[in-house]
């Protein structure tokens, strides 16, 4: 019987991160493309370089910690802050490269390059489940500045594919400006012999030029060793990302799979909806889209490697079929 109860405590206890246990800097690079699934349209290349700096305890006399501490805490409490900041590049296409006239029934060209100043919490709900706040500004640019008929076509040349002759029609340059907020809960089934499974569920929203949409999703994620984060990312994610050692440090590699999904609700997209300033081509748009993200992560003493493949439902009324691209990350800690 004894037995019995200790298997349902490991099975469905919550057991909490030890929030006070401060987690160092980190830095990332993350690739995305659709070639994984050999096509090159729509959503069709992201890159994104993130640091995030070391945590510092939330009542400490340091700049980012006075600003996370004027936040709301919406019911949960808080040990640890720290600051980030990310730079990148997202290029958006229709199907045709190879056509130079404008295609109505088909999304615009589209770059958007970008700097994201961030803020995280992490801390704990009423419950006592790990929580973590990510709060988030976008400061971008969409249009021709943004270089992305540059990229393109210069990696198209280097590899000697067709070059995506459409650029003349792509949206205006106008501001990528927004703001952005996750939380993002860590729910634990325990441990037995370093394996682990978790739930993390999150809620969040973006506001702004750069998009504006509420997401609701969670992820499942189960192995050996696991992280001390919140769950794999990709680039268009409310939350870029957590983590980073532990003062005790990491007591050696580890991996993990894990499954994903998340929905949003949009109210503006710039990419479909065009410019907000010029009158430029757009689509109609679908109000609700979703994510399916499968994935799996390799962690070391001071890197982690993952790769996650996204599928994602029609994004506009004249979509022909739904969408897939994969996602690299390269993850450094100390």
């Amino acid at each position: 019987m004894k037995l019995f109860s200790l298997f349902i405590l490991l099975a469905c206890g919550i057991t909490r991160l030890a929030a006070q246990d401060l987690l160092g800097p980190w830095v990332s690079l993350m690739q995305e493309n659709d070639l994984v699934v050999r096509t090159d349209r729509h959503y069709t290349q992201g890159l994104k370089f993130t640091f995030m700096s070391g945590e510092t305890k939330a009542d400490a006399d340091r700049w980012f910690a006075r600003w996370a501490e004027g936040l709301p805490n919406f019911g949960a409490g808080f040990q640890a802050s720290r600051f980030g900041v990310s730079v990148g590049q997202n290029i958006y296409t229709p199907t045709d490269l190879s056509a130079k006239t404008l295609q109505l029934n088909d999304r615009p060209y589209a770059g958007f390059l970008y700097t994201a100043l961030q803020l995280q919490r992490r801390g704990e709900t009423a419950a006592q489940h790990p929580v973590l706040d990510h709060w988030q500004v976008d400061l971008g640019i969409i249009g021709p500045d943004a270089q992305g008929e540059l990229a393109q076509n210069t990696v198209h040349r280097l590899r000697n594919f067709g070059l995506a002759m459409g650029w003349s029609n792509q949206l205006k340059d106008e501001p990528g400006i927004g703001m952005k907020y996750q939380r993002t809960v860590l729910f634990s089934a325990g441990k037995a012999n370093g394996f682990e499974g978790q739930f993390l569920p999150h809620a969040g929203a973006s506001l702004g030029m750069s998009g504006t949409y509420a997401a609701t999703g969670g992820q499942l994620r189960g192995g050996w060793r696991l992280p001390r984060d919140f769950g794999k990312q990709t680039i268009d994610s409310l939350l870029p990302g957590s983590g980073g050692l532990a003062q005790g440090g990491w007591p050696g590699w580890g991996a993990h799979v894990f499954a994903g999904v998340e929905g949003r609700a949009i109210l503006y997209n710039p990419y479909l909806d065009g410019g907000l300033f010029h009158e430029t081509h757009r689509v109609a748009k679908h109000p609700l889209v979703g994510d399916l993200k499968l994935g799996w992560a390799v962690s070391f003493r001071h890197a982690e490697v993952s790769f996650t493949q996204v599928i994602r439902s029609k994004e506009f009324t004249a979509q022909k079929g739904i969408d897939a691209f994969g996602s690299l990350a390269l993850t450094v800690r100390w």
